[in-house]
């Protein structure tokens, strides 16, 4: 392949002429024939793209030093890796049916970059008409995984799975984490102490392990290099109405190189060599078909977000419906896990700023008139509650019930608590001691 300038026409052409030489059997000679049916329009070049190869670069020779200092730097590539990749990796090489890795897959969708999964199995169930039997079996293989901690759905779950994946199952920490651990985060050590019957030094030797573990394990996968992110797409309101710009500016445009395509049409190339360039060409044509792909798939969801989420593009974040990636991928035709893939690591700006695609996907809740609201959207009213408390007189997790209630939403302290997690915000008797 190579990288073409902006202004300059891929490709065009007519279907391949064979050499005089006869492939080896009828076999290749059938095979040969399909891939010049795929290749027209593949082989000969325009003028400008024939003008961008350099003359000399059919007969170009290359030492064997130039060879090594390629290889060097090929090699000298690295690529930063992400959790969702890992995790894949792990999946598709596990010893595991083909129902599991599938469901697996689907479940790594749902994990954030933190390593959490971001919403319960139930709900992944019910949304993609999975058997929760098998869901269970895939997330407890993922709960093996690396980095340690995986597949959690709050903090709690995530140190267990560490301590398990230690052995330390029988350790005073793994009962201190499951039992008592919101009595460790207030410091109620003498609480704890008489309630077990242990002396507090061993409790505070306990608490010291538990501090070692990672609470956000996705995040140790990153190197912790600067990330700067970029829009894949733009969604803006022009006239009174909204507009979507894929951004195809750093993809870069590909063609196949003029090089290959005339030692393709050279009668003093064999057979066997025209073999392989055929299937080399046939792949660098998938590769951009793929490309262009990509981009659609982006642009599809973006047209069902810019449906789906009106409300949101309108009026803001406290304006989120309830999405699924199951129910976007039946709306464009694909796989959810298509859609999971698609999605990943991507961003969008929109008239209310830059967003990851993720955040526009999730469960919810239903308010006594019947209106449905996203998740997300509980949380910017809890973080918005929070935001206007007293300081001397913060709110609890129950009050919080309280003031959702009186809006119409019935949601349990925990899942309360849950979210005031996510958000990275201490408890009440925590804030309160701060202020």
């Amino acid at each position: 392949l190579e990288r073409l300038e902006s202004n300059i026409e891929e490709l065009a052409g007519d279907p391949v002429e064979e050499a005089s030489t006869p492939l080896a059997t009828e076999d290749q000679a059938a095979s040969a024939a399909d891939f010049d049916e795929n290749l027209i329009g593949l082989v000969q070049l325009d003028g400008d793209f024939r003008d961008y190869v350099a003359p000399s670069h059919a007969t170009q020779v290359f030492s064997s030093d130039d060879a090594e200092r390629r290889r060097h730097f090929f090699d000298s590539l690295s690529f930063e890796t992400t959790l969702e990749e890992e995790l894949l990796e792990q999946m598709r090489t596990s010893e595991s049916s083909a129902k599991v890795i599938e469901a697996g897959e689907l479940i790594i969708g749902h994990i954030d970059e933190t390593g959490y999964l971001s919403t319960g199995l139930d709900n992944i169930a019910a949304t993609n008409f999975y058997d929760i039997e098998i869901l269970k079996k895939a997330l407890a293989l993922i709960q093996k995984f690396e980095p340690a901690g995986m597949g959690a759905i709050d903090l709690r779950e995530c140190l267990l799975i560490q301590l398990r994946l230690k052995g330390d199952e029988e350790k005073l920490a793994y009962k201190l984490v499951d039992k008592y651990l919101d009595d460790l985060s207030k410091n109620k050590i003498p609480y704890i102490s008489r309630a077990l019957n242990i002396s507090s030094l061993n409790i505070y030797e306990a608490w010291e392990e538990i501090k070692n573990l990672q609470p956000r394990p996705g995040l140790s996968i990153s190197s912790g290099n600067i990330q700067f992110v970029q829009a894949e797409v733009t969604v803006s309101k022009e006239n009174g109405q909204f507009e979507i710009v894929v951004n195809r500016d750093y993809i870069p445009k590909i063609g196949i190189s003029d090089h290959y395509m005339q030692l393709l049409e050279s009668p003093d190339v064999s057979s066997e060599i025209k073999q392989y360039l055929r299937e080399k060409i046939m792949n660098g044509k998938q590769l951009m078909k793929s490309l262009d792909q990509r981009q659609s798939t982006i642009e599809k969801i973006t047209y069902v977000l810019l449906d789906k989420q009106i409300d949101f593009f309108e009026d803001g974040e406290d304006f989120l419906r309830p999405l699924t990636m199951g129910e976007v991928a039946d709306i464009i035709g694909v796989h959810e896990t298509t859609v999971s893939r698609a999605i990943a690591n991507k961003y969008i700006e929109t008239p209310h700023g830059l967003m990851p695609m993720r955040k526009f996907f999730s469960t919810g809740f239903k308010t006594e008139e019947g209106e449905l609201l996203s998740t997300n959207s509980i949380k910017y009213k809890i973080q918005a509650m929070i935001a206007e408390e007293e300081s001397a007189k913060p709110l609890s997790d129950q009050k919080l019930c309280d003031l959702l209630k009186v809006d119409g939403l019935e949601v349990a302290r925990r899942t309360v608590a849950k979210y005031r997690e996510e958000l990275e915000i201490p408890s009440s008797h925590l804030r309160k001691s701060h202020n």
